[in-house]
């Protein structure tokens, strides 16, 4: 009788990076990413600030608003009663990016199944937007659903565009939350400067991230969010398919507060590595692969894995920034290859 064997699939832990970096050649860095994170790992469209206003995240959020508008002012995007100047700007922008990155992606003998996306996220969009009396939009009720509501529905229209374009299978969406954590503690400044504006009520924060992963879910899209403390936002905690954490100078106990949350399956994108990798990929590997196994992880979970710089790529120069997604997927193959041989 032949005794059939089951193995498990090989463990893969990926690499990518947060979004942001230098320089104002967006060609050449859609070709830096890609050629250094593509299949298997996760490339994204990259954001270049340098170019000017209307390619920051902030406005290639603001592209996707459906029946909302903004403005330019002195101090920010303001919204307004109809179309403007600088909003045509930021949607022609983003098109004319996703134009680009689909050329490229055309070019690909291996065009990979993964891409991630970058926004920024309804609650520090609600912050950095402005109302036309020139108080902040997370200072309004009425101004927060709103805004929410136009990015999901224009959102849809985008991904669309996305997906013909670029015939990614799999998209992720991140979303990025600098100031989250300072509106849940009532500490974003008014327009003044003069007091404070009250604090973000928990539930409506549930409720905002209840229907955006509701949303994504019916589209088959993942949800990462970013730049701010998953680990203390207990009532969004369980939403994002994808958890962000800067483990760089993680002690044990830290490490300790990862582990529910891979034990549920979830993915974790974990921001490990700094300057000047390349001579201690080895280490590097090996101190994931004992930090991951102490806190009794087994190695068949590292595929939930991606390694991320800690959002330093926009200091580097774009030479740096490219070796640096070599230095990470090498650390992400060692580690691999160190779970699969243990």
């Amino acid at each position: 009788m032949k005794i059939q064997t089951i193995t498990e699939a090989p463990i893969r832990v990926r690499a990518s990076a947060t979004g942001t970096l230098s320089g104002e050649n967006l060609l050449d860095s859609i070709f830096r990413v890609r050629g250094e994170l593509g299949n298997p790992h996760l490339p994204f469209l990259p954001e270049l600030p340098q170019r000017g206003y209307a390619a920051t995240t902030l406005a290639r959020t603001i592209a996707t608003l459906d029946e909302l508008h903004a403005e330019g002012a002195s101090y920010g995007w303001r919204l307004s009663n109809g179309t403007s100047r600088e909003s045509e700007l930021a949607r022609s922008t983003f098109r004319s990016d996703i134009n680009l990155l689909a050329d490229v992606i055309g070019q690909e003998e291996d065009r990979g199944k993964n891409l991630k996306l970058q926004f920024m996220g309804p609650i520090s969009l609600a912050v950095s937007l402005y109302l036309p009396n020139g108080e902040r939009a997370i200072s309004d009720h009425g101004a927060r659903r709103d805004i929410r509501d136009s990015f999901l529905n224009g959102l849809s229209n985008w991904i669309d565009t996305i997906d013909t374009a670029t015939g990614s299978q799999h998209l992720y969406l991140q979303l990025e939350e600098p100031y989250l954590e300072t509106a849940l503690h009532g500490n974003i400044p008014t327009a003044s400067g003069y007091r404070t504006i009250r604090h973000l009520p928990q539930h409506e924060l549930q409720e905002t991230y209840g229907l955006i992963q509701q949303h994504l879910q019916q589209r088959s899209i993942s949800l990462a969010i970013t730049r701010c403390d998953i680990q203390n936002l207990n009532t969004i905690q369980s939403i994002p398919d994808a958890l962000w954490f800067d483990t760089t100078n993680y002690t044990q106990h830290d490490w300790e507060k990862i582990a529910p949350h891979a034990e549920r399956g979830k993915e974790l994108w974990l921001a490990t590595t700094g300057n000047n990798l390349k001579s201690h990929i080895p280490t590097q590997a090996y101190h994931l692969w004992k930090s991951w196994r102490t806190i009794g992880l087994p190695a068949q979970a590292l595929s939930q894995v991606t390694l991320y710089d800690n959002a330093t790529l926009h200091l580097m120069n774009i030479e740096d920034a490219t070796n640096l997604f070599t230095e990470l997927v090498q650390t992400a193959q060692a580690l691999s290859e160190i779970a699969q041989d243990s």
